[in-house]
């Protein structure tokens, strides 16, 4: 015995031009919503075992190497977008993080003890 019979299924998908037109117009929503991140221009703020070292503007085009806890390391800004280059750290989780854009985005190379963070917000405006 099949679980819903042919008759049960048409009668199942039996859409309206209306149903069609909500479900196109939520699909086109849906996949526009995506292609309209949106991009906060802020600083770079990067910091070294917890002291404070740089701060760039995002629009920079710039490579910079500096001393970690551990070694040198070095990173890119170009194009209001930033990543780490190069690092001594064992696994390079940070450099694989590859480019960060948004407001409170951050790399963190933990055995480097480095924090490159893009500043400003994230967020569009705060209720309370």
């Amino acid at each position: 015995m099949p679980f819903m019979r042919e008759r049960d299924i048409r009668n199942f998908l039996n859409l309206t031009a209306g149903d069609m037109l909500v479900v196109l117009v939520l699909i086109i929503f849906i996949i526009a919503s995506f292609g309209f991140k949106k991009k906060v221009k802020g600083d770079v703020i990067v910091e070294v075992n917890g002291k404070y070292l740089y701060r760039f503007p995002s629009t920079a085009d710039t490579v910079i190497s500096e001393m970690g806890y551990k070694g040198p390391f070095k990173f890119q800004i170009k194009d209001g977008k930033v990543r780490m280059l190069d690092s001594t750290c064992p696994l390079h989780l940070c450099v694989k993080e590859g480019w960060i854009s948004r407001g409170g985005d951050m790399i963190i190379c933990i055995p480097n003890r480095v924090k490159i963070s893009f500043g400003g917000s994230k967020f569009d405006a705060v209720l309370k």
